[in-house]
């Protein structure tokens, strides 16, 4: 598995887990949540018990950190392991 490929669902799953909590924060009960965001109910499920050890501000922090991240690596300033691992660590 490449290194950008990594990236990318880690990228994914934050972009998820950022439209959930917004749900959430709404208001929104999981059926909604769903219906809202087009996603299959497990991956609802999931999310919210991820979410819930995240506020927004840190999610949309973490998404920041990937976008740097994968530009720092298409940019050629950072070997794209070590920003991972280092990202990995933060969390």
């Amino acid at each position: 598995m490449s290194d950008s490929y990594l990236l990318s669902m880690i990228a994914r799953q934050v972009k998820i887990l950022i439209s959930i909590r917004q749900a959430l924060d709404s208001g929104l009960a999981s059926r909604e949540i769903g219906a809202n965001l087009k996603l299959h109910p497990f991956v609802i499920q999931k999310g919210i018990n991820q979410v819930r050890n995240f506020n927004l501000d840190t999610l949309k922090r973490m998404f920041a950190k990937l976008l740097e991240i994968d530009r720092d690596m298409k940019t050629g300033q950072g070997d794209a392991h070590t920003l991972l691992n280092m990202l990995l660590s933060k969390i």
